[in-house]
């Protein structure tokens, strides 16, 4: 399988650059701030595997809409507008988009989904992330891929973080942000209740188990023609 590399220079595009062989695939052309693909790369790859940057990504649908090219991406931190031209280009082209490519969290969601499903409404939820000091967006876009999941089984409104006098109100769930260190990721959802507690948590301790899942879901998602917006759950 041969794949662009859109955010090469990244910590992510390194680490997919040493473990692509791997799987399977080969690098065939290296895409990074400033520089797009044409024809050329375009006949020559079967996909993008895109760890860039929103604005990196927005760009990239656009030109890989215009060559017919699929893109595999996992960049987080999108705008409303980011995330329509996301929708737009996948009218025309298969694109998997996921905030995070590691198979245990694929996992965390479905157990959470159905914790928010089958537990009384009266168990309050709480979701907690931590990442290291440089991450640029908060709240993680695993802990918002979180929350949807719970939201589509029960109504309940997000807040983010507390301060002062809060007490909580029915209902309410909040999203705790901790930046610090050089911590990969972690993701805890709390469902509280009178006399338990129950606790789903998942902790990363290397950066190559997104590039691993990645890679993977790549290698299925090759197999896709059909234009659309898929997430995991589609390929998994």
């Amino acid at each position: 399988m041969k794949i662009l590399l859109c955010g090469s220079h990244g910590r992510m595009g390194r680490l997919l650059m040493s473990l692509a062989s791997h799987y399977g695939c080969e690098v065939v052309g290296e895409i990074n701030r400033g520089s797009n693909f044409g024809t050329e790369l375009a006949r020559a790859s079967d996909m993008c595997l895109d760890f860039s940057s929103p604005e990196g990504l927005a760009e990239l649908c656009i030109a890989a809409a215009e060559h017919g090219t699929r893109i595999v991406s996992g960049t987080t931190g999108l705008s409303d507008e980011q995330k329509r031209r996301l929708a737009l280009s996948a009218q025309n082209i298969p694109i998997l988009h996921a905030a995070n490519f590691s198979i245990g969290v694929h996992i965390l969601n479905k157990l959470v989904r159905i914790a928010a499903g089958s537990l009384p409404t009266s168990f309050d939820i709480e979701i907690i992330e931590k990442h290291h000091s440089q991450k640029k967006d908060a709240p993680s876009g695993t802990a918002m891929t979180l929350l949807k999941n719970i939201q589509a089984e029960r109504q309940c409104e997000e807040i983010f973080g507390r301060h002062g006098e809060c007490k909580r109100n029915a209902g309410e769930l909040c999203l705790h942000s901790v930046r610090g260190g050089d911590m990969v990721g972690e993701h805890e959802v709390l469902f509280a209740g009178q006399g338990e507690t129950l606790e789903f948590v998942h902790r990363a301790t290397s950066r190559e188990i997104f590039a691993r899942g990645a890679l993977l879901a790549a290698q299925k998602f090759v197999k896709i023609n059909e234009p659309g917006l898929y997430n995991l759950d589609d390929i998994l």
